[in-house]
């Protein structure tokens, strides 16, 4: 073998050299990396502390022993987070369709939406206030009725919302968009959680605009199709129809939305303020108005009228095994007929019909039943939109 020159021997030591220098630094930038990387940690954490330090100093300072007017400006000011980790109480709503309402099970119990109430309830030791108003076959609007006009004066610190497998896709936009605009716009800490239905027949329709419109507000979504995917789970065997969950399926929905509470939990997130609105058409959201058929006009024994005052406007009403058909007049004209039959001999379920989403300012809506036994199953007329 031929020796190396002392040239060749003096050119191999000094890369060697270089090429461990370059190591060297390599190994010094990537530990200087992490150490400013937790150095970034570590200040974000003695931040934060340092604010809960001050805002408790603030707390003292204004409230001193008032332990009542204390609690009082927590659960004001604290989003569901900080509420849980002081074991405040927290209010908590669940609207939507087939999907939440328990049609895929025999008991309530079992359904997931109590299941997540409960567990949130024993985990965090709060006591939880609310309900749930998801009901089979209905629609986004309907949910926005029943945000407003079932609110007990509660404002919400979580909305799970489950819409999108009833809604019509040419509609749909309108409506969601409308009901997330609503719900931050009346509860501005909530923590929305919007939920994507697992199902056989492929991706729900909506779903896409779901999570476009459930970003934009800030809340989180929960794809029950991903969850199954990356759990290797069938949605045939957790469904009662292709779609419903059933007791099994109800499991799976409990266990996803309660891992990503206890994530947020952990990660002390706080919910994100909306100052604006998507589309600007969901400014017709804002205000909102019932009338009761009991207010109503009535005409005859199955004529009731009112006048509205909006843009938007929906009869909502009972469908029943002994229902028949509802007539619907605007302004003279008659406009929609639409069913209240089921076609079960099953308890009578809630429903809504948008009437019209092009109103223009006072209006003069008809109701007419085609059997008096029928206006038992008319609730009311609920309408929103700029008055003129």
């Amino acid at each position: 073998m031929e020796k190396l020159t002392y040239r060749q021997k003096k050119r191999l030591v000094t890369s060697v050299c270089a090429f461990l220098a370059v190591l060297l630094a390599a190994v010094l930038l990537f530990l200087m990396r992490d150490y400013n990387k937790k150095q970034r940690e570590e200040s974000s954490r003695l931040f934060l502390e340092d604010i809960e330090q001050y805002e408790a100093s603030k707390e003292k300072m204004e409230y001193g022993d008032d332990k009542d007017a204390l609690l009082t400006r927590k659960q004001q000011k604290y989003d569901v987070y900080q509420k849980l980790k002081e074991h405040l109480q927290v209010n908590i709503l669940f609207l939507g369709d087939d999907i939440a309402s328990g049609a895929g099970v025999s008991s309530s119990e079992n359904n997931w939406v109590m299941l997540v109430a409960n567990a949130i309830e024993k985990k965090y030791g709060s006591d939880i206030k609310g309900g749930t108003y998801a009901k089979p076959d209905t629609s986004a609007f309907y949910g926005y009725h029943i945000m407003n006009s079932y609110s007990r004066g509660l404002t919400y610190d979580i909305m799970i919302v489950a819409y999108g497998s009833e809604d019509d896709p040419e509609t749909f936009e309108f409506y969601y968009d409308g009901l997330m605009h609503s719900i931050k716009n009346q509860n501005p800490k909530c923590e929305i959680y919007c939920i994507i239905e697992a199902r056989t027949d492929g991706e729900n329709e909506n779903a896409e605009k779901i999570r476009e419109i459930c970003d934009y507000y800030g809340g989180i979504v929960i794809d029950m199709n991903e969850y199954y995917a990356e759990h290797g789970l069938k949605a045939e065997s957790l469904t009662s129809d292709g779609k419903i969950p059933n007791v099994a399926g109800c499991t799976k929905y409990y266990d996803a939305v309660t891992e990503v509470i206890d994530y947020c939990f952990e990660a002390d997130r706080r919910v994100p303020s909306v100052k604006t609105t998507r589309l600007e058409s969901s400014r017709a959201f804002d205000n909102y108005n019932y009338t009761m058929i009991a207010d109503m006009k009535k005409i005859s024994d199955t004529v009731y009228e009112t006048s509205v005052n909006g843009s938007i406007a929906a009869l909502v009403y009972f469908k029943s095994f002994s229902g028949g058909n509802i007539n619907i007049w605007v302004n003279g004209k008659k406009t929609i007929t639409e069913s209240n039959v089921l076609s079960e001999n099953v308890t009578r379920t809630i429903a809504s019909r948008v009437i019209s989403s092009e109103l223009d300012g006072v209006t003069k809506i008809r109701i007419e039943t085609d059997d008096v036994s029928n206006v038992s199953n008319i609730l009311g007329v609920a309408y929103c939109g700029e008055k003129k």
